[in-house]
């Protein structure tokens, strides 16, 4: 069932189309929200539920070739703009594995979306933007990011373990559970270094490939 905000999404509907000349119908608007016992939090359903509105009723045509198999997700502003919204992420993963082609996101999302392959993401700012795509009047390549700076883990400032003197004995063991997945529980006098070893676990570990970090198969 779709939240507080989600039910407002028709004032938003509403002043928006007001605002970009375009007709809000004055009968009945019902939206298929289904399946129902999916929680529907924020306003990222905006755009295209403001999408299907304008199609349905005749106002948009898309042209552009293959448009039924564009998603989209995204806030809209009452002036036009999109709205970007947290968890792009898994919604692209999603759209990929049900076969969507391209996916429009506002442009607050779309470096976060365009991490999943094979899946083209349409980065818009406004409304208008998305509509002219649609209609085959503006051009938009797909939106590209550099993944390495994103996933790539800064250099620890805080030294390495040749910086722990004096518990040689207890390296081994800190090797072993990070290499078996083990949990570690470090018992000492304050001052010993347990803080130390504890925060330069994470420079021995290995990278994780960026499939497993955004768990899409």
């Amino acid at each position: 069932m779709p939240n507080s905000t989600s039910k407002e999404a028709k004032d938003r509907m509403e002043a928006c189309t007001e605002e970009l000349s375009y007709a809000y119908p004055s009968k009945k608007v019902v939206v298929n929200l289904s399946p129902s016992d999916i929680p529907k939090r924020g306003a990222y359903l905006d755009l295209p539920m403001l999408l299907g509105l304008l199609v349905e009723s005749k106002q948009v045509r898309p042209r552009i070739e293959g448009w039924q198999e564009i998603a989209c997700v995204g806030g809209i502003s009452t002036t036009g703009a999109l709205v970007g919204f947290n968890g792009v992420l898994p919604m692209a993963i999603q759209a990929h594995r049900m076969g969507w082609k391209k996916l429009i996101v506002p442009k607050d999302c779309a470096n976060e979306a365009s991490l999943v392959k094979d899946l083209d993401i349409i980065a818009c700012g406004t409304i208008t933007e998305v509509i002219q795509y649609l209609e085959g009047r503006l051009h938009l390549s797909p939106h590209k990011t550099d993944q390495d700076p994103i996933f790539q883990e800064k250099a620890s400032n805080d030294g390495d373990f040749i910086d722990v003197v004096g518990h040689d004995d207890i390296l081994p063991y800190l090797a072993a559970a990070v290499a078996g997945n083990h949990n570690l529980l470090l018992v000492g006098i304050p001052g010993a270094g347990k803080t130390l070893m504890a925060r330069l676990l994470p420079t021995i570990l290995p990278p994780i490939p960026m499939r497993r970090m955004s768990s899409w198969p």
